[in-house]
């Protein structure tokens, strides 16, 4: 939906780079961070749950795509469809990520 507009807030992966979740981390008491990037495997049981959850369920994009046109909406679900055919089999649709880990030791 590339003319789409979100309203103001606060960046999805803001916290996603060592660089801005260590400062927090210490000011916050903690010690000896560890970080690390995590491989994520999603398995939804339809295109609909994943629709569901990861599209309307997220905060501002879910507002952002409940606002399009009917028509801009339907033709962004059939984009979506299309490019996740090849990873929808017998088990749903399953999708590959990553996630962002931090780990730090409470104070003694």
């Amino acid at each position: 939906a590339p003319t789409a507009g979100f309203p103001p807030g606060p960046a999805m992966f803001g916290f996603g780079t060592e660089a801005a979740l260590a400062p927090l981390l210490h000011h916050a008491g903690f010690r000896d961070p560890e970080f690390r990037e995590v491989a994520v495997d999603l398995t939804f049981p339809s295109f609909d749950a994943y629709w569901n959850a990861l599209v309307l369920g997220a905060a501002r994009l879910g507002g952002v795509v409940r606002a399009l046109p009917e028509a801009a909406r339907d033709e962004l679900v059939m984009r979506l469809k299309a490019a996740t055919a090849a990873r929808t089999g017998p088990a749903g649709l399953a999708l590959t990520g990553s996630a962002f880990m931090a780990s730090a030791r409470r104070p003694d």
